[in-house]
Order: C-alpha cells, then sequence, then structure tokens
C-alpha cells in the first residue's frame, strides 16, 4: 500500500479538496467547533450500522451474480463498497458501473451479466420501496404527501403514484417472462 502510486496520488487530491473547502467554503473555527460538539458513540453506530448495511448488500448481490462468480468463496465486498463509494462521488448513480467494471477487472467476470445482476438488483430496490410506501401509507399520511407533489404539476396522487411505480412493475415483468421465455424475448427486442 505504501508504495502504490495510486495510493499517494489519492492522499494529494484528498489533502487538496479538503483544504479548498475548508478556506474557500466554510470557516476553519466552525469546521472545529462542530468537530468536537460530535457524540462519538452516535459516530461509532452509525459507522457500524453503515458497515453492516454494506455487508448485506454485498451477500445479496453475491446471491444474483452466484452464477457468474462460481464458488461463493470469493469477497466482494470491496467491489460493493468501492461502487457506493463512486456513487457519492459520481452523478445519476455511475457508481454502479464503476462497480461493474471494477468486478470484471478484479475476477474477470463478463461486464454485461454482471449489469443486468445491477439492473435486477435496482429493479427490485424500486419494488420494495414502493411496498414499503404501501404498508406506511396504511399509518402516514402518504396519500396527502403525494397530492402536495402532483398538485404542482396538474397530477392528482393516483396518476402520480402510477406514473412512478410503472416502470418498475413494467420491467419486473419483463424480467420475469424474458426468465421463462427467452427466445420470445429476444424476438421482441429484435423486432
Amino acid at each position: 500500500m505504501w508504495k502504490n502510486y495510486y495510493f499517494w496520488v489519492g492522499i494529494l487530491f484528498s489533502v487538496i479538496f479538503i483544504t479548498s473547502i475548508l478556506f474557500t467554503f466554510a470557516g476553519i473555527k466552525e469546521i472545529f467547533r462542530t468537530i468536537s460538539e460530535v457524540n462519538i458513540l452516535f459516530l461509532v453506530l452509525a459507522s457500524l450500522v453503515y458497515l453492516f448495511s454494506l455487508w448485506f448488500r454485498a451477500e445479496r448481490w453475491k446471491i444474483l451474480i452466484l452464477p457468474l462468480i462460481g464458488k461463493n468463496k470469493r469477497n466482494i465486498l470491496s467491489v460493493v463498497t468501492v461502487g457506493y463509494m463512486a456513487n457519492n462521488i459520481l452523478p445519476m448513480r455511475l457508481g454502479e458501473l464503476v462497480r461493474v467494471f471494477y468486478l470484471h477487472r478484479k475476477q474477470s467476470i463478463n461486464r454485461a451479466a454482471s449489469l443486468g445482476t445491477v439492473a435486477i438488483e435496482r429493479v427490485f430496490d424500486g419494488l420494495t420501496l414502493l411496498f414499503l410506501a404501501a404498508i406506511s401509507s396504511l399509518f402516514l399520511p402518504l396519500i396527502d404527501l403525494l397530492e402536495g407533489l402532483g398538485g404542482g404539476i396538474g397530477l392528482n396522487w393516483f396518476a402520480l403514484t402510477s406514473l412512478m411505480s410503472t416502470p418498475f412493475f413494467v420491467v419486473a415483468i419483463l424480467m420475469i417472462v424474458g426468465s421463462y421465455y427467452p427466445q420470445k424475448l429476444k424476438d421482441f427486442i429484435s423486432a
């Protein structure tokens, strides 16, 4: 690690950007005052929760990618971590593509196949969020929130909900039908 050129370039850029943020956007005294007020227990707990969530996401992706990587012995936690770090920096969740290319570089996995697993992961994340929103709407005034959002663009809450959820359902149905009838899906796409 200490002899790695990329490590030192990364450290240099980190120091440059942190220094520019300290002197450009915020006062140093205010930053140190805020840091001194941080409750260390909450910081440690939040870090542990985040590490657990990264481990859980890696295990979930490993289940999806298991046919591609073969045996379950390979650890892909570092790949998922790099992808999520890239999501924090890059726009439009391009960290997912970084994750695909990093997995290809690290373990020579087919990029298209691993991108497909990422797409499946995202679709089911969206469906899970829709399910949780439906459950929470039983206890929270979610319809009032949707009416407020839809009123700004001239839609009622049902139309807005339908527009937001339809892409996830359509892609999920296409994935399920495509897995049962791959030739028909190929014919549909090529037509």
